[in-house]
Order: structure tokens, then sequence, then C-alpha cells
């Protein structure tokens, strides 16, 4: 699944959205990137 971070977003919206990426990441086996990456979509 491909995540795209839209600008209108609040913050926590954000954490969220990463949290949940986090929950399918390691559901499927795979090591989640660091936050930081994940914001600046290098995943």
């Amino acid at each position: 699944m491909t995540y795209v971070i839209d600008p209108a977003m609040s913050f926590c919206e954000v954490v969220s959205f990463y949290e949940k990426y986090i929950d399918e990441t390691k559901a499927a086996g795979k090591k989640p990137v660091s936050f930081l990456h994940f914001l600046t979509g290098r995943y």
C-alpha cells in the first residue's frame, strides 16, 4: 500500500497514519521505517 500524506492533515492525523503504517508493515513481516523517512516518503 502506498501512503500519501495530505498537506491539509493535522499533525495528530499524520501520527495516526504512521501508526497504521507500522501495524500493517509489521503484519506483513517487514521492518517499518523511521517517522522522518515516512514523512519524506523514503520507504
